[in-house]
């Protein structure tokens, strides 16, 4: 009989379970609209629903695989600096867009979140770092037209 044991496919599984619930519940209190003149509610639903769907996927191939090493047990440790540079890259975002604008926070964000890989190749990433900063100043400020500086 299959059994549901604590593999890094249960923890992902019921951790996306509870996000989508959150999601959903709160979504639920919002306007939904329709697809032609969407409410507040719309967006998180569709995207609630589909981590819903995901974490169901994930939870029933849990359940019937082979048991897995458990979790945190498996002798392997921690990637810290992957951890801490993407988690620093988010936090350098949220300090530098209001006094640096959206380009140089954008760019700023990406060559930090970088320096997750192992042998970062530093030509590649300023040459993706200034490509997507002006892709994300385009589509969030010329686009969307939100009212962020896109420099400072």
């Amino acid at each position: 009989m299959a059994r549901l044991d604590t593999s890094q496919d249960t923890a992902a599984g019921l951790l996306f379970l509870a996000i989508a619930l959150l999601v959903l519940v709160a979504g639920g209190q919002l306007p939904f609209g329709t697809p032609a003149q969407m409410g507040a509610g719309f967006v998180p639903m569709l995207l609630g629903t589909g981590l819903l769907i995901l974490s169901v996927v994930i939870l029933l191939r849990a359940w019937h695989q082979p048991a897995a090493p458990p979790l945190g047990r498996t002798g392997e440790t921690w990637a810290w600096r992957p951890l801490a540079t993407v988690l620093g890259a988010a936090l350098t975002f949220a300090l530098l867009v209001p006094h640096a604008g959206l380009l140089l926070s954008a760019f700023a964000t990406v060559v930090i979140a970088g320096f997750a890989a192992e042998r970062p190749r530093l030509l590649e990433l300023m040459a993706f770092a200034v490509g997507l900063a002006v892709v994300v100043a385009v589509v969030f400020i010329g686009l969307l037209g939100l009212p962020i500086a896109w420099m400072p």
